[in-house]
């Protein structure tokens, strides 16, 4: 059975034992299992798929039709904030409250894509939240700019770029978000090819993010200490 809680009183609920589990967001979730030693059992969103889109800006149609500027200027300020958090991701844990610096940030993007956005749509139908799909060229229009997240990984011994979990030699060119778990204070990863050059720290480890687009060509990973593990990633 579920029950209706307000974010701020579930983990009261959970050690109490009102409840036998929470589902919450950030930063709910971190200090359930940093401050009361909580595991998590089920995170829905991977379950799903990676990377799901969580949030956006939304404005009417005919408000847009009349400030067609202020709108573009919001959508184009928006888009260098959030690749701002990206890159600078101690600034923005400083921005919080000392109890909750230590959260998981969520990955910050300017590319939507609307491949998973149609098919939470199809979800939203299948479960009775909504009666008939959304026109979605009108919800997203083209002036949204659209791509896909990529997750890269590296340790001492292994380099791999996944999209939905599936390694990958080819993709089409665009925009992509590159979101890159760096397990390895010997070696880092480095995503090279017409104009990008990426790489991160050697000696540190932890979670890079970058926002990129990959023209038609040929691009490469690699291990930044051993030129030998690499990867040659074509882009049509």
């Amino acid at each position: 059975m579920l029950v209706a809680i307000g974010f701020g009183a579930m983990r009261s609920a959970l050690n109490n034992g009102q409840v036998d589990a929470f589902w919450a967001p950030e930063p709910f979730v971190s200090q359930g299992l940093n401050l009361d030693g909580d595991r998590i059992v089920m995170a829905p969103g991977p379950v799903l798929g990676r990377y799901w889109p969580i949030g956006c800006y939304g404005a009417l149609e005919s408000w847009i039709a009349k400030n067609p500027d202020l709108a573009k200027s919001f959508r184009g300020a928006m888009n260098e904030s959030l690749a701002y958090a990206q890159a600078h991701p101690d600034e923005i844990r400083a921005l919080l409250p000392a109890a909750t610096r230590n959260i998981r940030l969520p990955i910050w993007s300017p590319v939507v894509d609307r491949d998973k956005l149609v098919q939470l749509a199809k979800y939203t139908k299948e479960f009775g939240v909504i009666d008939s799909l959304p026109n979605m060229t009108r919800l997203v229009p083209s002036t949204v700019t659209g791509g896909k997240i990529l997750q890269g990984t590296i340790g001492n011994v292994f380099i791999t770029l996944r999209l939905d979990g599936k390694a990958v030699t080819t993709l089409p060119h665009g925009k992509y978000t590159v979101v890159v778990q760096d397990n390895s204070k010997t070696t880092g990863f480095r995503l090279t090819g017409p104009g990008v050059k990426k790489q991160t720290s050697v000696k540190r480890v932890g979670r890079n993010t970058w926002t990129v687009t990959l023209k038609k060509g040929k691009y490469v990973y690699s291990s930044i200490t051993n030129p030998k593990r690499r990867r040659t990633l074509t882009i049509t």
